[in-house]
C-alpha cells in the first residue's frame, strides 16, 4: 500500500494557503516510507475536514479525528468530528494518544495560541508530531506593505470588534512555546510563492545577505544551521510556513 503512486495534487486546499495541506501530507508520506508508523491524527482546528479527508485519500488505514468550534463538517469527516474550542476543550483528551496533531492556519484567530499547542504536545505521543503553520508577515510584499501603510498585508489596519483574524504571532514566538513543551524543531517549511511575490524577487536578492549577517552576529541559542532553517531565503518570497516539531 504504501509503495502505491499517490496523486498528491488532488490534495485538497482546505481553509490556508495553497501548497499547505500537500506539503504536510508528503512530509507523511515521506516519514511513513522511511518507517514512522502513523494511526492516528488529529487536526484542530480542522473547519470542514478538508485537510482529514485528504488525510483519508492518501492514507485510507489511519484513524483520524477533528474539532473545531464553528465550522459543520463535510460528510466524510462528520463521524469523526466533534466540537469544541481548540484550548479548554482539548484538556479533556487523554494524554500522549496520537501519533500526529496539526494545527493549519489557527493561531491568527486564537486568544491563547500558547495553551493550544501546549496541549496540542500533551496528546502527542512520545515520538510523534506536532504540526503548526501559520502566515508569514516577513516577506517582502509585507514589509513593503508596513513601510507604506502601517500594517502588514495579512492584516487590517483597523480590527472591528468581532475580527476574525487579528493575532499577530511570529516564527520566533511558535518556536519558543514548541521548545517550552520539549519538542524539537524538525523541519520548518514555508510554501506558497506566487507571482506577484517574485515580482519583488530583485528586492529579495538585495535585503537576504543583510538579514542573514544579523542572523549570523545575533546572539542566541541556536545553532546557526537552526537560524536558517527559521529563517531562509523564501521567507521573503512565501506567504505561509510550517513548523514540523517531534515530541
Amino acid at each position: 500500500m504504501d509503495n502505491r503512486l499517490v496523486d498528491f495534487s488532488k490534495i485538497e486546499k482546505g481553509n490556508t494557503h495553497r501548497g499547505v495541506n500537500k506539503k504536510i501530507i508528503e512530509f507523511l508520506f515521506k516519514k511513513k516510507l522511511d518507517g514512522f508508523k502513523i494511526q492516528k491524527i488529529f487536526d484542530c482546528p480542522c473547519g470542514e475536514g478538508n485537510f482529514l479527508r485528504s488525510v483519508k485519500f492518501v492514507f485510507p488505514e489511519i484513524e483520524f479525528e477533528g474539532q473545531d468550534l464553528y465550522a459543520t463538517p463535510v460528510p466524510e469527516i462528520d463521524p469523526f468530528f466533534f466540537k469544541g474550542n481548540a484550548t479548554s476543550d482539548l484538556k479533556s483528551i487523554a494524554t500522549d494518544i496520537y501519533c500526529v496533531t496539526t494545527s493549519i492556519s489557527g493561531l491568527p484567530v486564537f486568544d491563547e495560541g500558547r495553551e493550544h499547542i501546549k496541549q496540542l504536545a500533551r496528546v502527542t505521543r512520545p515520538g510523534g508530531y506536532v504540526i503548526i503553520t501559520n502566515d508569514n508577515i516577513m516577506t517582502i510584499r509585507d514589509r513593503l506593505h508596513f513601510l507604506f501603510f502601517g500594517h502588514t498585508k495579512r492584516f487590517k489596519l483597523f480590527f472591528s470588534k468581532n475580527e476574525d483574524i487579528w493575532n499577530i504571532v511570529c516564527p520566533q514566538g511558535i518556536r519558543m512555546i514548541l521548545e517550552q513543551n520539549n519538542l524539537e524543531i524538525e523541519e520548518v517549511f514555508y510554501v506558497n510563492t506566487q507571482l506577484e511575490d517574485l515580482c519583488l524577487l530583485p528586492i529579495a536578492i538585495v535585503m537576504y545577505p543583510i538579514n542573514f549577517i544579523y542572523m549570523l552576529v545575533s546572539q542566541t541559542h541556536l545553532t546557526l544551521k537552526q537560524k536558517y532553517q527559521m529563517f531562509p531565503f523564501l521567507m521573503l518570497l512565501s506567504r505561509h510556513y510550517i513548523f514540523v516539531a517531534k515530541k
